[in-house]
């Protein structure tokens, strides 16, 4: 009788372990499930994940885990470093967050200081001392939703006049793992960087999200984020401090894809607006909106854009085969990107862009701009890339219909420099206590404060503005420049060249030019130089003749420049049909400019 008691004990136990055994086995599946997913996650924001090893232990399994990036970041390299472990523990009983759960699995991750190696593991431990940067866990249910809190712990540093206060940030949340629905709730402490006269501080940060669908892996819903008492000081510039907020809202509907991202500050405080209109100022709030897009579309177009990524990095390798290659995929590839963006992306009468602008003091509004550009369509005639280009700016202006009403105080109107408060005076019109403007493009006809424009008239006068503005140097980053008979973008770029406050003789820049040359492969010569003046010219050539010049302008060293000389540089475009034809045969971005930057 005992020995039968004892059989039954033992099958009992038998029964219990296989029974285990297959549980656990399933968990293991539903967590690779997992982890695939958050893979394809980690892949749509250039991250790569990789399981380095897996080991099973009682009532458990520890696993260690890589991630990566697409491309190295000079600099940053040990993000290519980074290490977790993860203990998991198997249910139906475990720990999330210092509370017993019941679930399918638990897992505790943890990144490996010692992996990231060398002057990050240093560093690491210097700011974090013996606790790892970034701790997590995560439990995974029955019902195929994960609960996760994710920490970064508290940072303490000070050497000399540099500080770095944080007092850790933490986030909490649950996701489903087939929709990605769910929420998320973040909370972190007070933050104070001082690093060479430069100060940041902020009181404490806080936000909570909501998603209800999912586009690919990306999730859809309501994201808010509030920096509160933020300051911001630095050497030479006057301080500022504000209450933050941004506020991201997506969801797809009847197919078409609707996203409005809104930035707001409150309580701003800066010695910059003393004695102005602005001095009041208590709210700035900024919103840009897409609405209409194709979902479908959007989610086919992800993977050509990793293509295009894939390709373009390609073309920039050693072998040279590969990049020709690389380069003739890109053009088909192209043509079939705009034929996906105009024909299940972008949505004529449907497909929008909204812009919003608001400033108030006290109660009143000191500022205010409503923009909406509706997508009309395409000529019929855009079938491919080489008939884009050939669309006239008439035909330009009925691919949009736009709207745009704004409103200044007039206060705010005679505090501006006096050339803008002319060109303000020409275009505004009064509206009781304010001035105002409203702009209309509707099929092509243009219409300022309801009286009609002539359309190819206010075309010539824009490019003559533009011409004239380029032509005298504009203070701006980016200036239009256009001809007769072509138009080209001139982009200005300010950055150190020589470090001695002297420039090279003819014969050493000479060399200089010719190694960039051979560096990047490139048809460049040094087609002017003139040390007394500043005046450098390259000029890029396709078949012995010049399709793009790229000018540069120095600056000599004054007495806070510590000896370096700024140069400005701007792309004036030669030969606008050449230069884009001899664009399309290489697929290169403009990348010489990376060379004076």
């Amino acid at each position: 009788m005992k020995r039968k008691g004892l059989l039954g004990v033992v099958a009992l136990l038998v029964v219990c372990i296989a029974g285990y055994l297959l549980m656990q086995r399933a968990v293991e599946q539903r967590y690779r499930a997992y982890l695939a997913k958050s893979a394809e996650q980690l892949a749509d924001v250039g991250l790569s994940w990789r399981l380095d090893s897996y080991q099973h232990r009682p009532f458990g399994a520890r696993a260690v885990y890589s991630l990566t990036t697409a491309e190295p970041i000079e600099g940053f390299e040990w993000l290519d470093r980074l290490r977790f472990e993860s203990l998991l523990h198997f249910g139906p009983l475990v720990r999330l967050d210092g509370q017993w759960r019941v679930g399918l699995l638990g897992a505790r991750d943890t990144l490996l200081v010692d992996a990231l190696g060398g002057e990050a593991t240093a560093m690491a431990r210097t700011l974090f001392g013996d606790r790892s940067p970034l701790e997590g866990e995560a439990l995974i249910g029955f019902d195929d939703r994960v609960d996760y809190v994710l920490r970064i712990n508290p940072v303490a540093f000070a050497e000399g006049d540099d500080v770095v206060r944080f007092a850790g940030l933490t986030m909490r949340g649950d996701t489903d793992m087939q929709t990605l629905t769910g929420s998320a709730y973040l909370s972190g402490g007070e933050m104070h960087i001082d690093y060479r006269g430069t100060q940041f501080s902020l009181s404490n940060i806080s936000g909570q999200g909501t998603f209800q669908d999912s586009l690919g892996n990306t999730p859809l819903g309501d994201l808010l984020l509030v920096f509160s008492d933020l300051h911001l000081a630095a050497p030479m510039q006057p301080p500022i401090q504000m209450d933050l907020h941004l506020r991201q809202h997506s969801r797809v509907e009847k197919g078409l894809l609707d996203s409005t991202l809104e930035i707001w500050m409150e309580q701003l405080q800066s010695p910059a607006l003393a004695d102005t209109p602005l001095a009041s100022l208590d709210r700035l709030y900024f919103s840009l909106g897409t609405l209409g897009l194709g979902a479908e579309g959007l989610e086919a177009l992800d993977p050509m854009l990793r293509r295009m990524q894939t390709l373009t990095e390609a073309t920039e390798g050693d072998d040279m085969q590969a990049a020709m290659d690389a380069a003739q995929a890109l053009m088909p590839l192209f043509e079939d990107m705009l034929q996906l963006v105009t024909q299940r992306i972008l949505q004529p009468g449907r497909s929008a862009v909204t812009a919003s602008l608001l400033a108030s003091a006290q109660a009143r509004t000191l500022a205010s701009v409503q923009a909406r550009a509706d997508y009309a369509g395409l000529p019929p005639s855009v079938t491919s890339l080489q008939a884009l280009g050939e669309v006239s700016p008439q035909g330009w202006l009925r691919v949009v219909d736009v709207n745009i009403d704004a409103e200044l105080d007039a206060a705010l109107v005679e505090q501006m420099p006096p050339a803008w408060r002319e060109q303000a005076g020409s275009v505004l019109h009064e509206r009781d206590d304010r001035l105002g403007l409203t702009l209309t493009l509707h099929e092509g006809g243009l219409w300022l404060n309801d009286e009609a424009l002539p359309t190819e008239q206010t075309l010539d006068n824009l490019q003559q503005l533009f011409k004239r503005d380029a032509a005298a140097g504009a203070e701006g980053d980016v200036a239009m420049q256009f001809g007769e008979a072509s138009s080209a973008i001139s982009l200005e770029i300010e950055g150190y060249f020589y470090e001695d406050g002297r420039l090279p003789a003819r014969s050493e820049a000479q060399k200089v030019v010719q190694e960039f040359a051979a560096d990047y492969a490139l048809p460049v010569r040094l087609s002017q130089y003139d040390a007394a003046r500043g005046v450098l010219e390259l000029a890029l050539m396709d078949q012995g003749s010049e399709v793009l010049t790229l000018r540069m302008q120095a600056r000599f060293p004054g007495e806070d420049d510590d000896g370096l000389v700024y140069w400005q540089c701007r792309y004036v475009t030669v030969d606008e049909s050449r230069y884009a034809l001899w664009y399309m045969q290489n697929c290169e971005t403009l990348t010489p400019v990376a060379a004076f930057d």
